[in-house]
């Protein structure tokens, strides 16, 4: 295809709706449960509830009632959002976890008072760095988390926007060196086999 063509098409792509977006993606990492959360957020149909009110420290993870978020800092409320009241259980009486170590700006949510929390101050649609919350010596079990996607929505048109809690499902087992070299083995097997017949059944149809 000409490029003369080409431009115009990825110009339509490009000029559909778009929206400001913020994604916290949680992975199992070794021996620790790591949060890490980017993207941007529009503001606009939200409504402030409450200003800066947050000092230091980390946002915490209370699956039950779908509190999360990442970072840490001096933060900001906006009420109006709508999703999932929770993405887990609570664990061995405990409803609330406290992140080990954080970096980067807080940004969570509470989503069973539909709220969303953004740095002090923060421009809407602006860019976020990249923010994380690790939980150590911890799985998705012992956080109560239950693997998912979960997405919160407010506004319309233009002022629609997004806050997704992404809860990775376990990873399938990478087969060993050795499996490997069975599973290999095995295919070997089965060619030679294939040959075998293949070759005794040729000589069979010409003895007839």
């Amino acid at each position: 295809m000409k490029l003369r063509y080409l431009l115009p098409l990825a110009a339509m792509v490009c000029s559909g709706p778009a929206h400001a977006a913020y994604v916290i993606d949680f992975q199992q990492i070794g021996s620790d449960v790591v949060a890490t959360g980017s993207g941007s957020l529009n503001l606009s149909a939200l409504t402030m509830v409450l200003g800066g009110a947050y000092v230091g420290g980390g946002i915490g993870l209370g699956a039950p009632n779908a509190a999360t978020g990442v970072g840490s800092g001096n933060f900001d409320s906006f009420s109006g959002i709508s999703g999932p009241l929770s993405f887990g259980v609570v664990v061995g009486g405990v409803n609330y976890f406290a992140a080990s170590a954080n970096s980067g700006p807080l940004v969570g949510l509470s989503g069973d008072a539909s709220r969303i929390h953004v740095p002090h101050n923060y421009i809407s649609g602006g860019s976020l760095p990249t923010s994380t919350s690790t939980y150590q010596n911890a799985t998705f079990a012992s956080l109560g988390l239950t693997p998912g996607t979960y997405i919160y929505s407010w506004g319309t048109g233009a002022n629609f926007d997004t806050f997704t809690v992404n809860i990775a499902q376990a990873a399938a087992a990478v087969p060993e060196p050795t499996t490997w070299a069975m599973i290999l083995l095995g295919f070997a097997v089965l060619g030679l086999t294939a040959r075998r017949d293949a070759t005794i059944g040729t000589r069979l149809a010409w003895s007839e």
